[in-house]
């Protein structure tokens, strides 16, 4: 895990496995909650799953497979295959002839892609683990 894919608040495992927050970057430190600073190469991403997307206020819809997220004037929403999600930028057109516009995002793996994308689209950060 490179720490360029990392930002200040993102969610990471350390090298027991214990959910650490980032507090400050370098090239080779990570600074993490509870005053932990872990090299770079002691970090593990956090694998996404649908119940981690669900504990973070995404909805399954049984009819179709997919998890999203309603962010008001859009939404995000998330395909599952091959071991990664494969994220769709969706919104409702009101000025086109089409019943709604998607943009496809590079498929992800783990929590910290979520959290930057989520706060790419949004402004916002997700709500804690």
């Amino acid at each position: 895990m490179e720490a360029t894919e990392l930002r200040i608040g993102n969610y990471i495992l350390d090298e027991e496995n214990e959910v650490r927050q980032v507090m400050e970057l370098s090239r080779t430190l990570i600074s993490t909650s509870c005053d932990f600073t872990l090299l770079t190469s002691e970090v593990k991403p956090i694998p996404l799953t649908d119940e981690l997307l669900i504990k973070k206020g995404f909805i399954k819809d049984t009819t179709n497979g997919t998890i999203w997220i309603d962010l008001q004037t859009h939404y995000l929403e998330f395909r599952y295959a091959d071991g990664y999600y494969y994220p769709n930028y969706c919104q409702y057109c009101e000025l086109s002839s089409e019943s709604e516009q998607c943009v496809s995002l590079n498929r992800i793996k783990y929590l910290h892609q979520l959290q930057n994308i989520y706060h790419a689209l949004t402004g916002k950060e997700l709500l804690k683990i």
